[in-house]
């Protein structure tokens, strides 16, 4: 048994690396191979044979293991290849890119229970809980601003849609979606500084995330000293609400004596039927109309 694991686990070290390559490319190079079906066929078809191991000869099993998992890998690093430095934005779910490289992983590792039950179970536990902390670190790196901690436009665009798959399941309650701008924002950069820029938009991002905790909306910061504000339901007069709550909190902002910071909001309500490029587009036409009289 001893001489046996000595054999069997390099091949298995070697298999958990092949396929955590296979997700870390993918992940961030070619993110269509994180919703390949054919893969989760491939995956699952092991975990059946390794089942019935009993049926299906031991070598058949550990040969398909090694050739799906290589598969696997060469296809991850052919796409690797194809796409240079081109950052995923993929819109899979952090389930979903769970999945894909957990059922990859626990393929090849029951293929190897089949054949001994010697292996230690708590190797397999360490890698799963290695696989979870790595998909979400990842996942939160990918959907996170890094100078407000605010979800960022990728992050907005995975909960818009959630939001439609809520709403097209229930029918019942819609969404707000509230775009706020910083008033004169270029002023501040030109008068005193980029870092006091980095400065306002910090205190900016923490008034609105304590907006969004009260009513239960989630707050993301899409591009220079633009915000978004995504409501979970459409309660009539919530966007009147939470507007004079933004406003309330950059009262209480202590940025300079000097200087007093304001925002221009707009805000557009999801119907069932407009896009939500468009309803985007809405809300940003109303916050350009209420910046135009400001001016």
């Amino acid at each position: 048994m001893n001489d046996f694991l000595f054999e069997t686990e390099p091949k298995l070290f070697c298999l958990l690396i092949i396929a955590f390559l296979y997700f870390f490319q993918t992940q961030y190079f070619q993110p269509q191979c994180i919703e390949n079906k054919l893969l989760y066929f491939f995956s699952l078809t092991e975990i059946l044979f390794s089942i019935l191991g009993d049926v299906i000869s031991k070598e058949a099993i550990q040969n398909l293991c090694f050739a799906v998992c290589g598969a696997s890998s060469f296809l991850a690093t052919w796409f690797c290849c194809k796409y240079t430095f081109k950052i995923s934005k993929c819109n899979a779910t952090i389930l979903k890119k769970f999945l894909c490289t957990f059922l990859c992983i626990t393929s090849g590792i029951l293929s190897f229970c089949t054949l001994s039950c010697g292996l230690n179970t708590a190797s397999f536990v360490l890698v799963f809980v290695i696989i979870v902390m790595f998909v979400i670190e990842q996942n939160n790196k990918i959907k996170v601003d890094n100078l407000t901690k605010l979800y960022n436009r990728y992050g907005m665009d995975v909960e818009l849609k959630e939001q439609l798959k809520q709403y097209e399941r229930e029918h019942s309650d819609s969404f707000y979606i509230i775009a706020c701008d910083l008033d004169n924002f270029k002023y501040i950069n030109d008068t005193w500084g980029h870092p006091e820029g980095d400065r306002a938009l910090i205190l900016v991002a923490g008034a609105l995330a304590r907006v969004g905790k009260k009513f239960s909306a989630n707050v993301f910061r899409i591009g220079g000293d633009e915000f978004v504000i995504i409501t979970d339901t459409s309660e009539e007069g919530l966007a009147i609400d939470v507007t004079n709550a933004i406003k309330t909190e950059l009262d209480n902002i202590d940025f300079r004596n000097d200087y007093d910071i304001e925002m221009s909001i707009g805000v557009a309500l999801y119907d069932g039927v407009t896009p939500i490029d468009e309803l985007l587009g809405n809300a940003d036409k109303k916050l350009y109309e209420a910046k135009k009289k400001i001016k």
